[in-house]
């Protein structure tokens, strides 16, 4: 059973703002904080950004689904996918939720991501840590030096927001012509390092000072 959670923040200057939540009542309380993380995520993005996303079944229940509904994203459950991921098929990126107290094999956990990677060019993922503690942090030392060099991107997660909020980032910014722009802010960035090169080249012709000036960084002692 499900319902809707609005939450108005204080008003500021006479202006308020809502937003709406849909999650079970059984998890109203834990996840108070869910409906202001949403309206955040909302300000800072494009609101009529949409897309496609391919969901292993294994998720079908997972409130990450609901949220993504409430954003008009185009959802498609699959058993083609891997267990326990979201594919978005326009920008190429796939993400695998890894939840540490389901884990009861590390070997076919390990498995799992090699699949998952194997089938994946841009792949990512998402440790979901809400408590982090020893055995987690062990988990993801484990996953970093098993797979360090790889094509692998781990990002840890504390909620079920956070787990949206890093995929629709992530997968909006390889998106046409989102990724064009991110390119092209790149290119700006390198094109101004280039020109301030000459004068890197400059200074490193200045003479060196003496290892007893003061612009040497070394205090100066005054004689006996």
């Amino acid at each position: 059973m499900t319902s809707q959670l609005t939450h108005q923040a204080p008003a500021a200057r006479g202006k308020v703002w809502k937003t709406t939540c849909i999650i079970p009542h059984s998890k109203q309380k834990r996840l108070s904080t869910t409906s202001i993380f949403l309206q955040k995520m909302a300000t800072n993005a494009e609101t009529n950004w949409k897309t496609t996303i391919i969901i292993n079944t294994s998720l079908q229940s997972h409130e990450t689904i609901k949220l993504l509904h409430a954003q008009q994203h185009k959802i498609r459950l699959s058993d083609s996918v891997e267990l326990d991921s979201f594919v978005f098929p326009q920008s190429g990126t796939a993400f695998k939720l890894v939840q540490p107290e389901k884990v009861s094999d590390l070997s076919i956990m390990e498995e799992q991501i090699q699949k998952f990677l194997a089938l994946h060019q841009n792949s990512f993922v998402l440790f979901y840590t809400p408590f982090p503690g020893e055995t987690q942090l062990k988990m993801l030392s484990l996953i970093q030096e098993r797979f360090f060099g790889r094509n692998l991107y781990i990002l840890p997660v504390r909620n079920n927001c956070e787990i949206i909020n890093g995929m629709l980032t992530i997968a909006k910014a390889t998106t046409k012509p989102y990724v064009d722009r991110v390119q092209s802010r790149m290119a700006s960035i390198r094109s101004q390092i280039l020109d301030i090169r000459p004068v890197l080249e400059m200074l490193k012709k200045l003479p060196k000072t003496s290892d007893d000036s003061p612009a040497s960084g070394r205090p100066c002692v005054a004689p006996d």
